[in-house]
């Protein structure tokens, strides 16, 4: 049961929100100076480089730190070392494999997307820094495999400080700034945060390689279908920035890109929540406590509505502060993209905790269908939405799919669960009555 942990996972929940947040902080102060320092085409083009490096890191993630975290809580203190270099095995092929996709079709790839050999480039350029992902994404999943969030967050936060410290120092210096430049100022931060997290992990670490085909095949089984759903996730996330790129100018990725940002922001109280939430839920899913799911899935939507819904509603109407201070007046038609945008994501509350609650279910299957039947759609909608309304196509596009998508995950969560939807209500009404006491209470003591 779920009971008495509150004080074992507030911290994981803290630190995880916390790395997000200062994920997207940083990238939004990279992306201030990048706007203010690059022509429009080549911010577009460094957008999709983003793109294409964050899409494998995640497909990775998915497929191997869940797997790992899942074995070694299922395994009884047996057979760490043998499902840590099972791991960290698949993750050597895995990087193999993406660098010989790099090497073989990112030309082609640049061309398609209308961004000459730059793209193509820079992938090769940063091969040095996918391998040393290799180790920090292990180091990661043994941490916190171990519920220590702790490490991972400050080796990030390093990480990112440095890319930025030296985009700042490039910026305030006054020199022209190279794509190139870029992709080795982001490869060394990768290197210096993953050598400063071995140095925090060592007494986690198995030195001894040993690796089981058994645990790999269990690693493959459960996270195939995680990975497979994450990289398509990815994809569709970013499908309207690649679509327009294809279709339109890379000019006006930079806008889309702008939009996605900032819902990525808005976004980190539900992904910290889940991630950290992962692994206690995964373990009590053992006990086959449907119940539990269900109050989780209500009262974590309901909670998350009634905290994003005033901050949503605040942000559509600043849109155009936003993006003045984001990236300036030349994106500032960017801003109905927001508007909608910042929508979508209030809508997608129910979609994304009602996903973490069908892979905390061991339903990773399931997932990958659904995830699969979206992506289908997302391409259809999005190709038609340029077609019929060109720049702001995509947008209106999502926005409808996200509407459709809400239907579909209230019918199943209904069907799998028995989700109440008055429940949820409540709970987002409760919320702010409860919020007003916790204010109001210190004032009646004195």
């Amino acid at each position: 049961m779920l009971g008495g942990r509150s004080s074992h996972i507030t911290l994981p929940i803290v630190l995880s929100i916390l790395h997000r947040f200062s994920s997207t902080l940083f990238g939004f102060l990279n992306f201030f100076i990048l706007a203010r320092v690059l022509p429009k085409n080549e911010l577009g083009i460094w957008s999709i480089f983003l793109f294409v490096v964050a899409a494998f890191e995640m497909s990775k993630g998915s497929l191997l730190k869940n797997a790992h975290i899942r074995l070694i809580l299922i395994s009884k203190n047996k057979n760490h070392s043998i499902i840590a270099g099972s791991s960290i095995f698949v993750n050597v092929i895995f990087t193999i494999l993406f660098i010989a996709i790099i090497l073989l079709f990112s030309p082609n790839l640049s061309n398609w997307l209308n961004t000459g050999k730059q793209l193509s480039t820079m992938l090769m350029l940063y091969i040095p820094g996918l391998i040393s992902m290799i180790y920090f994404a292990h180091f990661e999943a043994v941490q916190q495999s171990n519920n220590n969030f702790k490490n991972g967050f400050t080796a990030n936060l390093i990480r990112q400080l440095l890319f930025f410290i030296l985009l700042l120092v490039h910026f305030i210096s006054g020199k022209n700034l190279e794509l190139f430049t870029i992709v080795y100022y982001y490869t060394l931060g990768n290197f210096i945060g993953t050598l400063l997290f071995f140095i925090l992990s060592r007494k986690y670490i198995s030195y001894t390689f040993q690796y089981s085909i058994k645990i790999i095949k269990e690693i493959l089984g459960f996270g195939g279908f995680m990975m497979g759903g994450n990289i398509i996730t990815q994809i569709s996330s970013n499908l309207d920035q690649l679509l327009v790129s294809r279709y339109l100018s890379t000019e006006y990725v930079g806008n889309y890109g702008i939009a996605s940002r900032v819902m990525y922001a808005v976004e980190i109280p539900m992904n910290g929540v889940s991630e950290a939430l992962f692994p206690t839920f995964t373990k009590a899913s053992g006990d086959g406590d449907k119940l539990s799911f269900n109050n989780y899935l209500e009262k974590s939507i309901g909670t998350l509505i009634a905290i994003m819904l005033p901050v949503i509603i605040i942000m559509v109407c600043l849109t155009e502060l936003i993006i003045k201070v984001i990236a300036g007046n030349n994106y500032i038609d960017a801003n109905e993209i927001l508007q909608i945008y910042l929508i979508i994501t209030l809508i997608n509350i129910f979609k994304h905790q009602s996903s973490n609650t069908l892979l905390s279910l061991g339903k990773s299957k399931l997932h990958f269908i659904i995830t699969i039947l979206h992506f289908v759609f997302s391409i259809g909608m999005i190709y038609l939405g340029i077609k019929e309304f060109e720049y702001l196509g995509p947008a209106y596009a999502k926005f409808l799919l996200s509407v459709v998508s809400l239907i579909m995950w209230v019918v199943l969560m209904k069907k799998l669960i028995g989700i109440n939807l008055s429940n949820i209500i409540k709970q987002i009404i409760g919320f702010y009555p409860t919020l007003f006491m916790l204010f109001i209470k210190p004032s009646k003591r004195i």
